[in-house]
């Protein structure tokens, strides 16, 4: 515990408060029998051009229900409209994975149904479909990709699919850590993706480890990769299991 708060601590004195980007991850498809976790994850990116600085964060609750299947509840806040905590919206998420990883494939894979209800001036509410793909080597090495889709709904909802690409590369140097990098991609919706420089495209290295037998974190910064993404946005997730 005391690792934990020195970590969110040391986050908190560097980029404390700044415009959340992304409280989103790189997730992978693997299911645990009997897995019960619970995760605070916050982002915060510095002003830009006279901007405002603030923060968002979230907290998941996450249970399998067997090898295959698990159930994720997601509530997430922010402080962009007053400057206080406020709720932006509560997802909830249903991942099947359908092809286990083992010594002869190296690749995993899963489905997630995502369904967000969102506070009513934060946008509109959405279904998603998420496919995530891993694959883990001997060497030490694990990549990832996620394709993520949703769909706006409700009387308001834009026309199109809203896309997204995540990747993901990771080393594991010991027992306790990884060190990587990851990409996100927000291309827009289907019927207008634009062109790259307006679309929303960050990269930056990550590093994951472990603070106990049943305490993970990661930390990370992603940096504009295109003129619609914002030039800085730090990261950092705490995860316990029960």
């Amino acid at each position: 515990m005391k690792k934990i708060i020195i970590l969110a601590s040391m986050l908190a004195a560097l980029v404390t408060p700044a415009l959340a980007q992304t409280t989103g991850g790189v997730f992978g498809p693997n299911i645990t029998a009997g897995d019960r976790t619970a995760q605070f994850r916050i982002a915060t990116s510095p002003s830009e051009n006279g901007g405002p600085e603030r923060w968002e964060a979230r907290v998941h609750y996450q249970q399998a229900l067997n090898e295959n299947w698990r159930w994720r509840v997601v509530l997430q806040g922010s402080d962009f409209e007053t400057n206080d905590f406020e709720y932006n919206f509560l997802q909830a998420e249903l991942q099947w994975q359908f092809k286990k990883g083992d010594e002869n494939s190296p690749w995993a894979s899963a489905l997630r149904l995502d369904t967000r209800i969102v506070e009513g001036d934060d946008g509109e509410s959405r279904l998603g479909l998420n496919w995530t793909n891993q694959w883990n080597f001997q060497n030490g090495w694990q990549l990832n990709n996620v394709i993520l889709t949703a769909r706006e709904i409700g009387p308001d909802a834009g026309d199109g699919i809203i896309l997204e690409i995540r990747n993901g590369v990771k080393y594991k140097l010991g027992p306790k850590m990884q060190l990587g990098v990851e990409s996100f991609s927000a291309l827009g919706r289907s019927n207008a993706l634009g062109s790259f420089k307006d679309q929303n495209h960050r990269i930056g290295p990550v590093v994951t480890g472990k603070l106990g037998p049943n305490t993970s974190y990661l930390a990370g910064i992603l940096f504009g990769a295109s003129d619609n993404a914002r030039d800085t946005d730090f990261r950092l997730w705490l995860t316990k299991k029960f």
